[in-house]
């Protein structure tokens, strides 16, 4: 109320802005002599018009790439984020991803196997 006993009322509506939208595609490592060669590629479907990070240890470090290379056989927690400047304004929960490592080729020899060479 002011000094004329006028009331003056308005709304506001607030809404909420929805978790980006995303899926994650993994690529395994498949052999045993490049043991960091697995990656993970997050693939936003919908930013709802929003600038993003990512993340692949749960949201402790960020990236501004969606791609991660070089990476060893584990689980990797993925997140991404909405940023407004340097703070996060919207950080989705952690999705776990499973890099598998590859599995050592064991074959078996015979010394008494023999050699065959052809022209």
């Amino acid at each position: 109320m002011d000094s004329n006993n006028c009331v003056a009322t308005t709304s506001i509506t607030v809404s909420a802005t929805p978790a980006p939208e995303y899926t994650v595609s993994s690529t395994d490592i498949l052999c045993s002599d490049t043991p960091d060669s697995g990656s993970i590629t997050i693939n936003v479907t919908n930013a709802n018009g929003n600038s993003l990070a990512y993340s692949i240890d749960g949201g402790t470090t960020f990236s501004n790439s969606p791609v991660f290379t070089g990476l060893t056989a584990g689980n990797y927690d993925v997140v991404v984020e909405y940023t407004l400047g340097s703070s996060a304004a919207c950080t989705t929960v952690p999705q776990t991803i499973t890099i598998a490592g590859a599995e050592p080729n064991n074959g078996d020899c015979d010394i008494n196997d023999a050699l065959y060479l052809y022209n």
